[in-house]
């Protein structure tokens, strides 16, 4: 879902200058179907945003989560805009949630994306897993 007051510019971000600001999308997703107790990794992609300087972490039921964290560089859009990436490895256990907190200064507040949980583990989950699949799974491989 996009954050609140996204700013769509005609043509794209094309004309963002230095003192504009424009606050991030987030979309949170498996990288293969959910099942409990299966390892898998959770994928928190963060686009089209600028200035290329944010905050984000991973918190599971509520409290920060670091083990095995892997962030990736801030990779830049043709529209001038930025994306990034951010991995959590985790084992889905019964009553778990995950959150991707966000902050970044286009937004007002930290914004928290996902609630990525056992209600989303059955279709949802296998939708956005069999999507990313057929993506060919470009940054994980």
């Amino acid at each position: 879902p996009p954050a609140r007051g996204l700013l769509r510019l005609p043509g794209g971000a094309r004309g963002v200058g230095r003192a504009q600001r424009v606050p991030p999308e987030v979309a949170l997703f498996p990288k293969h179907a959910v099942e409990l107790g299966d390892p898998n990794i959770l994928i928190c992609c963060v686009s089209k945003f600028w200035p290329p300087v944010l905050r984000l972490r991973w918190l599971r039921n509520g409290i920060p989560e670091f083990q095995g964290v892997l962030d990736m560089p801030f990779y830049p859009d043709r529209d001038n805009t930025f994306r990034k990436f951010s991995y959590l490895p985790f084992i889905p256990q019964p009553g778990d949630y995950y959150d991707c907190q966000v902050e970044h200064e286009g937004l007002a507040e930290p914004n928290f994306f996902g609630d990525f949980s056992e209600m989303f583990w059955g279709f949802f989950g296998n939708f956005l897993a069999h999507f990313w699949d057929f993506l060919g799974g470009f940054f994980l491989g």
